[in-house]
């Protein structure tokens, strides 16, 4: 039927020869269908972890052929979005590298003079999935509303790389981790379906497995014993 590798690996591959983002996906029950307007199309069977190339686009097929044959170096990356609440940040990156997982944190990161935007392409693009943090940092509510109606919220820049995440990243690669007291960022519920939330009140080791199993669902090999 074909070559053989995860999810995880087929992504991955996509994302470097870069054809990930032009993907429209399909999910079956036994399959994956992958596919771009430029005539690339790529099957993923589930049961059997194979795939197979099709379509009119020989160089992308090369090139994907070739990105999933030189495999990736070192672990599975993870792009951690934050405010201020430094203990949650490290919390969760020490359950990430627990995991196996290399997080992504970008006051971690040089800057390089490069502007939020470029940090985002930077190092959020090639990244395989992303975790974002939403703390009670901030207060806020409408403009006829008293302070004493105004409720805990997220960072507005928190805000603004949640969204782009979402415009960037298959949905199923994206997990909120909101702390309960925050108000959440959307005017409706509807607008988190096919978005993980996982919720925690004090300790974001009260999601961990949670977490995993997510991470598991999206493909990622994740020694649960360790977290």
């Amino acid at each position: 039927m074909g070559s053989k590798a995860s999810r995880e690996e087929v992504e991955s591959a996509l994302k470097r020869s870069n054809l990930f983002a032009s993907c429209k996906i399909e999910e079956q029950a036994d399959k994956i269908i992958y596919k771009t307007e430029s005539g690339f199309i790529l099957n993923w069977w589930k049961s059997t972890h194979t795939f197979l190339c099709q379509g009119k686009n020989k160089k992308a097929i090369q090139n994907f052929s070739e990105s999933i044959s030189s495999g990736t170096d070192g672990p599975s990356s993870i792009f951690v979005v934050y405010g201020h609440d430094k203990e949650a940040k490290t919390e969760l990156e020490v359950i990430l590298r627990r995991g196996g997982l290399n997080p992504i944190i970008l006051d971690q990161v040089a800057s390089q003079g490069m502007t939020l935007v470029e940090k985002l392409e930077t190092h959020l693009n090639p990244c395989d999935y992303v975790c974002v943090l939403l703390t009670p940092d901030d207060k806020g509510g409408l403009i006829d509303s008293s302070p004493s109606e105004y409720r805990p919220r997220a960072r507005q820049n928190v805000i603004f790389e949640l969204g782009w995440s979402m415009g960037h990243m298959n949905r199923n690669r994206v997990a909120i981790i909101r702390k309960e007291s925050v108000d959440t960022p959307f005017e409706n519920a509807s607008d988190l379906q096919g978005i993980v939330e996982l919720r925690y009140t004090k300790s974001i080791e009260e999601i961990k497995h949670d977490l995993g199993k997510e991470l598991h669902t999206a493909g990622f090999n994740v020694d649960f014993t360790s977290l």
